[in-house]
């Protein structure tokens, strides 16, 4: 019997549907359990907490060690790996120019800096991370997809059939009934132009639009990490990938090179499946 529930969760409303549990007893431990995981990973990531791993991180000086939870450290490793595969077009470090921006807070022992011109400007090694240079951390283009992935591995650890979880969008299916997701048009949130067929894969969709500090006009809150500067309002892409915070971070490389062909999405078994710029 399907069961669904929501949570807001992650900055958005977080929904998780199951199948496959003989006893609504079974399903609801399981979706317990997926959304605390979600909780502790928004937690954990938050650039507003100073207690979480990013608030101690961003804290932190240079050459400081900061012990992380693995989970934090798995997401910073891919974030790392990423940068370095994209030429920094996915930078987690664009946090000072958003900063300056409004977009987000400031901390009150921190000074706004720029990306370091040499890079890598921080290191994970382990659970173990340690800047190289003043910067500033924002994991949000990329926890998101990653608390998906993790309710997933959870609801699967309670032998749940057939699941889809969707974080605002960020989505990922596990089993063998497909989902049936459609897609809206940019800058006509009423269309539905395009549906899709998802089965054991992630969606993630990313547009570059939003408010500026003052709360009017478009101000993007997505930045290209080589120029530093906001990709240009409208662009948005869906992208479809094995995992969902391969398809989220992929979703920001797709619109910083504005290029739905990147190399970056064959390599990881990916596809952008709607562009509009």
């Amino acid at each position: 019997m399907l069961r669904r529930r929501a949570k807001p969760l992650l900055g958005t409303l977080v929904e998780i549907s199951v199948d496959g549990f003989p006893e609504t007893s079974q399903a609801d431990a399981a979706m317990n359990s997926a959304f605390a995981e979600i909780a502790l990973i928004h937690d954990l990531m938050s650039f507003h907490r100073v207690e979480s791993d990013v608030g101690r991180m961003n804290a932190s000086e240079t050459g400081d060690a900061v012990t992380v939870d693995m989970r934090t450290a798995t997401v910073l490793l891919a974030a790392s790996q990423a940068a370095v595969e994209s030429e920094y077009a996915f930078d987690c470090t664009v946090a000072a120019e958003l900063v300056a921006s409004g977009l987000l807070p400031s901390h009150p022992s921190l000074a706004i800096t720029r990306a370091a011109s040499v890079r890598p400007v921080w290191e994970i090694d382990g659970n173990c991370f340690v800047k190289l240079a003043p910067c500033l951390i924002d994991l949000s283009g990329i926890a998101k997809g990653y608390a998906v992935d993790r309710a997933i591995a959870i609801l699967r650890q309670h032998g749940c059939g057939d699941a889809l979880v969707n974080a605002g969008g960020d989505m990922r299916h596990s089993g063998s009934e497909a989902a049936i997701v459609h897609l809206r048009a940019a800058g006509d949130p009423g269309s539905l132009p395009l549906a899709l067929k998802l089965c054991d894969r992630a969606l993630a969709s990313s547009t570059a639009g939003g408010l500026d500090a003052a709360g009017a006009g478009a101000l993007s809150a997505l930045i290209d990490g080589v120029s530093r500067l906001p990709i240009a309002t409208g662009a948005s892409v869906s992208v479809v990938a094995p995992t969902c915070m391969e398809a989220d971070l992929l979703t920001k490389v797709v619109l910083a090179s504005e290029n739905p062909r990147h190399p970056m999405l064959a390599r990881h078994g990916a596809e952008a499946v709607h562009y509009y710029r």
